[in-house]
């Protein structure tokens, strides 16, 4: 059905996944699986996986870029590792539906 597609940061990012698995488990029906990136991490992998009221959840982490980003750190997680962090949830999603 959907795979919701998510770019996080380790800053609070317990907090904010329980509150968001929670949201996604009581409010919606079609959402089968939830791929959350970790844009903030050294090595490419599958961090955490679990399931929950019939979503499978993921949880991967995305290493840095090899080529250092022109622009300041902040920049660097908000802008390009977002963008990288959802293009690889949209790789490893096995939904018929993307929800961004």
């Amino acid at each position: 059905m959907i795979s919701f597609c998510c770019a996080v940061i380790n800053k609070n990012l317990d907090d904010y996944l329980a509150i968001l698995t929670d949201t996604l488990c009581r409010h919606t029906k079609l959402v089968k699986e939830a791929i959350f990136v970790q844009t903030d991490v050294r090595r490419d992998k599958i961090l955490r996986s679990w399931s929950k009221n019939g979503i499978e959840f993921k949880l991967i982490g995305l290493k840095p870029f090899e080529q250092p980003c022109p622009h300041d750190l902040a920049w660097q997680q908000m802008i390009c590792n977002h963008a990288a962090g959802l293009y690889q949830a949209m790789k490893q999603a096995q939904g018929e539906y993307l929800w961004l």
